[in-house]
């Protein structure tokens, strides 16, 4: 059985050096080889919703690149993204729409959404869980 980790990030835009410090820790697990999963929650979630040209956030966006092609599945609460991403406008063109019950969200491609229970079935399944 391959040896696996999950990564919550719950830092946004106001704490960039924490949310890079998350991303590295996913990062060198899944260059080791250890199958990673990425929650995105909170704060977070601007990275998934947010459009990429956010002042100070190239760093985080690049190990997010980073990790999707090491096969690192990103995802994101679906609840916190009906919240912070339908409140802004988005008009870019690596973002995608999903409906989430009647709320339109925009999450950039590499992003799924999902529910809390999907994060918790992990935990309950034994998958290691830090968070940052």
């Amino acid at each position: 059985m391959k040896k696996s980790v999950q990564v919550i990030l719950t830092t946004g835009p106001s704490d960039v050096a924490r949310a890079v410090l998350g991303l590295h820790a996913a990062l060198a697990a899944a260059a080791s080889g250890v199958e990673v999963d990425v929650f995105l929650t909170l704060d977070a979630t601007e990275w998934a919703c947010e459009p990429r040209d956010r002042i100070g956030g190239e760093e985080v966006y690049s190990l997010l690149d980073q990790l999707d092609g090491l096969g690192a599945r990103i995802t994101c609460c679906s609840a916190c993204a009906s919240e912070k991403c339908a409140q802004s406008q988005h008009d870019v063109c690596d973002l995608q729409l999903e409906d989430v019950g009647e709320t339109a969200v925009v999450t950039h491609s590499a992003v799924r959404l999902t529910g809390l229970a999907t994060l918790m079935e992990r935990v309950a399944g034994g998958v290691p869980t830090v968070t940052f």
